[in-house]
């Protein structure tokens, strides 16, 4: 039996897929996670989307559960930057809203 035929059986799937594949398809995750944060944000941002990716890869059990398990995790941080941006937001708006004013020294 092939490495291709024990993919779907449980076997080697591992080996199935290619780092340039892994790399790819992360990318196209992350593009929308990313979308909108500035550099040093991305870049933080990146970090923790390369090591859940890796964790993903070694735990998972079979190509399906790894991305199942890589998709929930984007979504999941997904929705925590979007939380995140949206309280740093609203702290802005109502600091911009309280009509406190500087006086020049």
């Amino acid at each position: 039996m092939s490495a291709q035929q024990n993919v779907g059986a449980g076997g080697d799937w591992r080996s199935a897929i290619t780092e340039q594949a892994r790399n790819q398809h992360l990318w196209k995750l992350a593009t929308n996670v990313v979308n909108g944060l500035n550099e040093p944000q991305r870049d933080a941002v990146m970090k923790i989307v390369y090591q859940s990716e890796g964790q993903a890869f070694s735990t998972a059990n079979s190509a399906q559960e790894y991305v199942m398990m890589l998709n929930t995790h984007m979504e999941s941080l997904s929705q925590k930057i979007k939380a995140m941006l949206g309280n740093a937001s609203t702290a802005n708006n109502a600091m911009g809203q309280s009509g406190a004013t500087v006086n020049p020294a």
